[in-house]
């Protein structure tokens, strides 16, 4: 790792013991949880419905809660990042889906009118992502029913695709779309990017293998923090080859600490 620390050192902590009992507290009790935690820069809430599902299903075997995460967790937790990182940006779930019309319920169809001010800041455009990033982080729902993760990495003009189950799917499927929107986006906002993105290579990225069918969404959440900090500090942080339990801990401390933030 170069020199230098990490800008998410204070979320990185292991979760001790008192802050997991003050998180299994939560986990169980509406009333421990309290109000909706809302990010402050994007609005994205957290309610207790959605913050009990980080809990491990190790942690309770007898309950029949799901711990798939639903898009605020998710959301919330590339918000966090996003405060951090200041070389990547991270797009919400809301992305992809409006990308292709998922959210009405039809065939998947691309449709950049949509997004197409979601890259520029509405009180600055000139600030538009693709040139004030090098990578942009998008959570992708394939099927609806599991969580997968694109990396636009914006100077090497490639597109990385992480998916902690990598089944024989056809990821041009999901991937030409976002070569098509860096074209719009480019054209809409008179930026020249060094390649044409119908020509951005799909670059390596292996994803450690979930084998809780509920884990996805701990995958995307963690495999963007390490390309975040392989971006930033040159290493990555996290492994994801053992036990998913510490981290859905870790996920659920810093969401609730940033209520005391």
């Amino acid at each position: 790792m170069s020199a230098g620390r990490s800008p998410t050192a204070h979320l990185e902590r292991d979760v001790s013991a008192e802050e997991r009992k003050e998180i299994d507290a939560a986990m169980v009790s509406r009333e421990r949880f309290g109000n909706p935690i809302t990010h402050k820069r994007t609005h994205i809430p957290v309610p207790w419905d959605s913050f009990r599902h980080l809990r491990p299903a190790s942690a309770s075997p007898e309950s029949t809660l799901s711990p798939w995460l639903d898009d605020q967790v998710i959301d919330f937790s590339l918000d966090l990042l996003g405060d951090r990182f200041q070389q990547a940006a991270f797009f919400s779930v809301a992305f992809y889906t409006a990308l292709m019309d998922i959210d009405k319920g039809q065939t998947p169809a691309y449709n950049y009118e949509r997004v197409r001010n979601w890259g520029t800041r509405a009180t600055n455009p000139q600030h538009n992502v693709l040139t004030t990033k090098k990578a942009i982080v998008i959570p992708i729902i394939v099927n609806n029913n599991h969580w997968t993760l694109a990396v636009l990495d914006l100077k090497n003009s490639g597109i990385f695709y992480y998916d902690s189950l990598s089944l024989k799917r056809p990821k041009s499927a999901l991937i030409n779309p976002l070569r098509q929107w860096l074209a719009d986006e480019a054209r809409t906002h008179s930026i020249t990017l060094s390649q044409d993105p119908k020509k951005w290579a799909l670059l390596s990225a292996l994803s450690a293998q979930q084998q809780g069918c509920d884990d996805c969404g701990v995958f995307v959440i963690f495999n963007a923090w390490n390309h975040a900090l392989l971006l930033e500090m040159g290493a990555v942080r996290f492994s994801l080859k053992g036990a998913i339990g510490p981290l859905r801990y870790l996920l659920a401390r810093n969401i609730l600490a940033y209520r005391r933030a």
